[in-house]
């Protein structure tokens, strides 16, 4: 009954977003399910990038990431005056220059021949979620491989480049890497940049990571689509219902106030046999029909007597 109302006042949609994934169990984790416990200190090679300013003899912009493997679905960023100790003292200063000034300027991509990357702009964008306080202040943007990405892509009208598919497997589009796991393309790409001389430096870097709640699996960020309900029409009922709750201990109230005033959209759907059976059914024209009831499902069945012989509701049995 939940779900129908849920429809009815439009606070369910289905919705295309980056959103963390395991390739083990093949399903996606909303950003309840790694809050807390999914996150784990991990140590991963930082690579620090150089990229060549287009039209400029000599001049690179240094970019900084912890994925390799999301390098050849990219687009790029600004540098912070912040990060020049990472150049460790190996430099010398002939100008400084505010983003605002960088931005709209091009870039050689490694991997620009790619048929994946034909529509992409490799250019300088202005972001404030770019770090000042690690890397180098400039890093790369992978639409289909980031939630603040994504957001950022769509923003910004960059095309989303979503590599992986269920299994963390990288999709046709992608020259050497297609048909590889994303784990072994995280070290194909080491090789081959350094190899092209792409790269400043790598070194360890110590951070803590999101995993699966399920098997501990590092996880992934896949463009996929899946249902959602919307968290503004409902956030400030949860933050008045939890006001009325007695806790124990008292930091458990302020604990979840904090989750409520920082919540998104709630992912709710489940890949395999993950998730519960959701009472939707989408038509091929767009059309979708929510089932409140199992008294609505058996009024709208095609075969009445069927829906009496149900051993359970779910899937199987109802498709």
């Amino acid at each position: 009954m939940l779900f129908k109302e849920y429809h009815k006042n439009g606070w369910l949609y289905k919705g295309k977003d980056a959103v963390p994934w395991c390739p083990r169990c093949g399903t996606a984790s909303s950003k309840h399910d790694i809050a807390t416990e999914g996150y784990k200190e991990v140590t991963h090679p930082a690579l620090f990038m150089r990229f060549p300013v287009k039209g400029k003899f000599n001049e690179y912009f240094l970019i900084f990431t912890t994925t390799p493997w999301t390098v050849p679905a990219s687009g790029v960023y600004w540098l912070a005056e912040s990060r020049l100790q990472e150049l460790n003292g190996k430099y010398t200063t002939l100008e400084k220059k505010k983003g605002k000034e960088l931005e709209g300027l091009k870039y050689e991509m490694p991997y620009k021949d790619f048929e994946s990357q034909e529509k992409s702009p490799h250019e300088v964008v202005l972001w404030d979620f770019a770090s000042g306080e690690e890397g180098t202040g400039i890093v790369h943007i992978a639409p289909g491989c980031g939630a603040e990405d994504f957001d950022l892509g769509k923003r910004k009208g960059f095309p989303a480049i979503s590599p992986l598919d269920d299994a963390g497997i990288y999709a046709d589009g992608f020259g050497k890497f297609s048909n590889k796991k994303y784990s072994e393309v995280n070290q194909l790409v080491l090789e081959d940049m350094k190899e092209r001389r792409f790269i400043y430096k790598i070194e360890p870097y110590e951070h803590r990571y999101p995993h699966c709640w399920r098997c501990s699996e590092e996880l992934v960020f896949r463009l996929v689509d899946e249902w959602y309900i919307k968290h503004k029409e409902i956030k400030n009922k949860l933050i008045a219902e939890n006001k009325k709750v007695k806790w124990y201990p008292e930091y458990g109230k302020i604990r979840q106030e904090d989750w409520f005033n920082n919540m998104g959209d709630w992912l709710i759907s489940r890949k395999r046999y993950w998730g519960l059976p959701l009472p939707i059914w989408e038509c091929e024209c767009g059309e979708i029909e929510v089932i409140g009831s199992l008294k609505e499902l058996k009024e709208k069945a095609i075969d009445k007597k069927k829906v009496d012989a149900l051993p359970e509701i779910h899937r199987p049995w109802i498709d």
